[in-house]
């Protein structure tokens, strides 16, 4: 093996016993009972590995194209770790969609439930839950010291979130109840095992209701008012999520140019469907089009003889060839007849039972049959 690569697999096998959780997201085994520290002391004994890890790869010998690249990816990734924790990243790691809340109970959904061991594992992980959430309130604390917050919005939705997950919010039952019950559903039977399992749900939902309170009592009010992250912030978000470095100003005039397309698009086809009207009365026409479609599949039973459908000009072009070859094939004694014209034609076409059923659409967006 080279000495890229073993400094790659002895990295990761120091994450796993880091991090536990993402132990279980590699399926790299012997961790699966663990569960993570989210303290200050762990976040910054992780950037202590990135740091040490990007040394050595600094000084070891590329033999080929696949040492080259491996070095290059590695390094990048793990410059971004740094770069996040040298911006204090980790004291505001919380939002709605992911952070170590998050990850906690996540992490349950990857883990398997075959055998005993695997249920055992279960039970030892969720009876760590409310340490974890102790160790990651503490990193919360010291970002509400520094004024180093998220919004407030992140914070009180996670904490519904929580609330969801406990069985606390009404119409939802505890995720950690249902892991009880799917035991006493499997093929492994222990009493003890499914003792095990009952109390540590039990603790499990003290700790996420507890990390609940804490965000509401404590960190709410503490919070920032504004969604805005900032420049800074946003572009480690941007180069983590995407694997590149940004030009952020560019890609804000690139979006608003994509937009324009867009629109510019959507004007010359709506007026093809409603000459002169605007997108949103061809939006109705489009509506109205495809309630015609509706009515003839309510259609039920043995069809014969003439059908009579009338037409906007604007829509027959678009709906009415495949709505008959549809509804003919379907009903082969069918004789389908059409007419076209603007709302008057239509409304007397009607009136003289030359058509039997129209399709228009009035200025005010009111769709008629």
């Amino acid at each position: 093996m080279s000495q890229v690569f073993d400094i790659a697999d002895r990295y990761v096998e120091r994450v796993a016993e880091m991090s536990p959780i993402s132990a279980t997201y590699m399926g790299v085994p012997g961790h699966d009972h663990e569960m993570n520290d989210f303290s200050p002391e762990a976040s910054e004994a992780e950037a202590q590995l990135d740091r040490d890890t990007l040394a050595e790869l600094e000084s070891a010998q590329v033999e080929d194209d696949r040492d080259r690249i491996a070095r290059d990816a590695m390094r990048d990734s793990l410059q971004l770790n740094l770069d996040r924790h040298d911006a204090n990243q980790q004291f505001r790691s919380l939002s709605m969609i992911h952070s170590p809340v998050h990850s906690v109970r996540q992490v349950f959904d990857l883990m398997p439930r075959e055998t005993e061991e695997h249920w055992s594992n279960i039970a030892s992980r969720m009876a760590r839950i409310p340490a974890a959430l102790d160790s990651y309130r503490g990193t919360l604390d010291e970002g509400l010291n520094r004024g180093l917050v998220v919004a407030k919005r992140q914070a009180s939705e996670t904490a519904g979130q929580c609330n969801v997950w406990t069985g606390a919010a009404e119409g939802h039952e505890s995720f950690f109840q249902g892991i009880v019950q799917a035991f006493d559903q499997s093929d492994v039977d222990s009493a003890g095992l499914r003792s095990d399992l009952a109390a540590a749900a039990s603790a499990a939902e003290e700790g996420i209701a507890a990390m609940a309170g804490f965000l509401r009592e404590t960190y709410v009010p503490g919070a920032s008012d504004r969604d805005a992250v900032g420049e800074e912030r946003y572009s480690l978000g941007a180069r983590a999520y995407n694997g590149v470095e940004l030009d952020l100003q560019e890609t804000y005039e690139w979006g608003w140019e994509q937009l324009a397309w867009v629109e510019s698009e959507m004007a010359e086809t709506a007026e093809k469907v409603a000459p002169g009207q605007g997108v949103e009365a061809a939006k109705e026409v489009l509506d109205g089009a495809s309630t015609l479609h509706d009515i003839a599949g309510e259609i039920t039973g043995e069809i014969r003889g003439p059908i009579s459908v009338g037409s906007l000009v604007t829509v027959a072009p678009f709906v009415v060839p495949e709505l008959r070859i549809g509804f003919q094939a379907e009903n082969p004694r069918v004789t389908f007849q059409q007419a076209e014209g603007d709302q008057t034609d239509l409304i007397q076409m009607l009136r003289r039972a030359d058509i039997d059923v129209a399709v228009e659409v009035d200025p005010i967006g009111q769709r008629r049959l």
